[in-house]
């Protein structure tokens, strides 16, 4: 397992839903403080102040944004198949689309993908969405009830192999609990 703990900010934007989290930048050489999560290799923010020293940063440099919000984010990720059992009564999973950015397969990114919500923005054909896109909801008891009783856990297993099978990707089961901060606390 790798487990991966500490803060991110969520920028809200008036022209999307879409809401990218950033984390720590991973280049060293660069005066940029922050970096999109998917492509950091998950470096996440040590400390509240670095956090917002670099979301004031970000939304100086952009100018679509509404608001931007905080949150203690907290990963557990199965590196095997084996790990993975870890997971089967476990709420507020995800499927993790290549993770640790592997980039020797030709993609950038890691995605975190969950459930399909109505009226948002989905993975079309693979049954799923990402967190990004679908307001951060993960796989959990009470959102499984609908869903021929599949537990969480049997959920974030199929899209993991829907992933694999149709996207060509690697895949995995993640424990994702991201708890947004009250900007005062912050």
């Amino acid at each position: 397992m790798i487990e991966f703990k500490g803060y991110i900010f969520i920028p809200h934007f008036s022209s999307t839903e879409h809401r990218p989290m950033f984390g720590k930048n991973i280049n060293l050489e660069s005066e940029i403080l922050y970096e999109n999560l998917g492509g950091n290799n998950l470096n996440l923010f040590s400390s509240k102040n670095k956090t917002k020293k670099a979301a004031a940063q970000y939304k100086k440099n952009f100018k679509d944004i509404k608001k931007i919000v905080f949150g203690n984010l907290e990963i557990t990720i199965a590196e095997n198949e084996s790990e993975s059992s870890f997971f089967k009564d476990k709420d507020s999973l995800v499927t993790v689309s290549n993770p640790l950015n592997n980039q020797e397969i030709g993609i950038h990114g890691t995605m975190f993908l969950g459930p399909v919500v109505e009226g948002r923005k989905s993975q079309y054909p693979i049954p799923c969405a990402e967190l990004s896109q679908n307001g951060f909801v993960t796989y959990t008891f009470k959102n499984s009830k609908d869903t021929f009783h599949q537990t969480p856990y049997e959920r974030a297993y199929y899209t993991a192999t829907e992933v694999n099978r149709q996207g060509q990707l690697p895949a995995t089961i993640a424990q994702f609990k991201l708890k947004i901060i009250n900007h005062n606390n912050f």
